[in-house]
């Protein structure tokens, strides 16, 4: 059961597994860092536009060799 404030973030392998132009993993280190740079309280759209924006700057120029899906999900705050 989530609590108020926490964020539960599903993703398919091809948002950890997206390449850089120099073939470079985004990985889950990435992934993590991402989001434990987000200031509090993090919301699953502002979860998702963080990602999304991370990892297209991230592959540049390289072309997304795999689908890429994220869902977020929050607890209420009441």
């Amino acid at each position: 059961m989530l609590q108020p404030r926490d964020l539960a973030l599903f993703y398919t392998d091809g948002i950890t597994e997206a390449r850089s132009p120099a073939g470079e993993f985004f990985a889950i280190g990435r992934l993590d860092q991402t989001l434990c740079d987000l200031a509090n309280p993090i919301t699953p759209d502002l979860a998702i536009r963080a990602v999304t924006r991370a990892v297209t700057d991230f592959e540049s120029d390289a072309s997304q060799a795999d689908d890429q899906t994220l869902l977020a999900l929050g607890a209420c705050l009441h």
